[in-house]
C-alpha cells in the first residue's frame, strides 16, 4: 500500500487518480479543491487532470469518467497514480 504525507513534496507532483461510478461527484471534487468553490460541471467522457496545490503539496489529480465507455481508462489512467 502507497503512503503519502501531505505538507511539502519537493520535485515533480503527486499523481492522484479518482475513478468511479457516473454523477459520482468527482469532477465537483476536483474544481471544488483546485477553485475553492463548487462549479456546475457536465458529464466527464474521457477524462480531465489538473495541477492543484492542496496544504502545500503539489498534486496532479485525475477525474476519470464513470460511464461503462470510460471505465477501461480507469487502469490506463492508474499507472504510477496515488488514490
Amino acid at each position: 500500500r502507497n503512503q503519502v504525507r501531505m505538507g511539502g513534496n519537493i520535485g515533480k507532483p503527486l499523481p492522484f487518480l479518482m475513478a468511479g461510478l457516473d454523477a459520482g461527484g468527482k469532477t465537483t471534487i476536483l474544481y471544488k479543491l483546485q477553485l475553492g468553490e463548487v462549479v456546475t460541471t457536465i458529464p466527464t467522457k474521457a477524462f480531465n487532470e489538473e495541477e492543484i496545490e492542496y496544504k502545500n503539496t503539489k498534486i496532479v489529480l485525475r477525474d476519470v469518467g464513470g460511464g461503462e465507455a470510460c471505465r477501461d481508462l480507469w487502469r490506463e489512467q492508474a499507472g504510477g497514480c496515488f488514490g
